[in-house]
């Protein structure tokens, strides 16, 4: 675990975390001025926790033990589309930035279970989107510019006792 909250740090180099098992990376509250090349510790990585950050864009392809993503007002504006691939993400949080268009989750479906994306500006939610997410029970997307949620965005199968949990206001 290695936590370093509410410090100055603005970049983190490719080897910090060399010949770690690193299980944790909480870097709240610091000015990053770019995503942390995070690479080395990609096979044990857990969770991941930013806050205040200045990058516009994130990658975790192939991080294949992530399950917590918190990167909450980082200036992130948009999200590559393999951003998420090969990872089981079950905890996802990105409010607070300035994204557009939702991330896409397609590798990471079968995992999710919290999903946030409040004070955003996100302007709609396509067909089938949450479309057979069977474990997600919370989806947060207050404050941003919807102006369309698409009547299949959230249709599909969920697991016996899963509720949905929608917060729009």
């Amino acid at each position: 675990h290695f936590e370093a909250r509410e410090n100055q740090i603005t970049k983190v180099t490719p080897l910090a975390f060399n010949g770690t098992n690193l299980y944790t990376v909480d870097l709240v509250s610091n000015p990053l001025k770019e995503f942390p090349d995070l690479k080395v510790v990609s096979n044990t990585l857990t969770t991941v926790l930013f806050a205040g950050g200045n990058f516009t864009t994130f990658s975790f392809a192939n991080f294949t033990k992530l399950q917590v993503i918190f990167a909450t007002g980082c200036k992130i504006t948009n999200i590559q589309p393999d951003a998420l691939m090969n990872t089981k993400v079950r905890r996802l949080g990105l409010n607070q930035n300035s994204i557009t268009q939702l991330p896409n989750i397609d590798s990471t479906k079968i995992y999710l279970e919290l999903f946030n994306m409040d004070s955003n500006k996100v302007e709609n939610i396509t067909a089938e989107y949450f479309k057979d997410v069977p474990r997600l029970s919370e989806v947060k997307i207050s404050h941003n510019l919807l102006r369309d949620i698409h009547p299949t965005a959230f249709s599909g199968q969920r697991e016996p006792g899963v509720n949905l949990m929608l917060r729009l206001e």
